[in-house]
């Protein structure tokens, strides 16, 4: 996918990865039946099908921020300062249980 952009000057984004997995499927078989001397014709043509006008996708926008997580996906609630709750340190169970 990039020599076939470079070669068009084109940028290799602009490419689609699942048109080139079609192409470069079918024309497998097709190496395999074709005799040596046409190879390079045939990789000529592959890198050609690779850019085919009507898969380009359009120009990338240009990213001003960088991709990052906020915060990691937890399905509960965040606490707030004051929802800190108690915490039973230095106590023994038995201290805290009522009979």
């Amino acid at each position: 996918m990039h020599q076939s952009a470079c070669e068009a000057n084109l940028d290799p984004d602009r490419l689609s990865f699942t048109h080139a997995v079609e192409v470069v499927d079918t024309a497998g078989s097709a190496f395999a039946l074709v005799p040596r001397e046409q190879i390079p014709q045939l990789q000529k043509r592959l890198l050609t099908d690779l850019r085919e006008p009507s898969t380009l996708l359009p120009p990338r926008r240009l990213r001003f921020y960088r991709r990052t997580v906020s915060r990691a996906y937890s399905p509960f609630h965040r606490k707030r300062p004051g929802q800190q709750g108690f915490t039973l340190k230095k106590q023994r169970f038995s201290d805290i249980l009522l009979i």
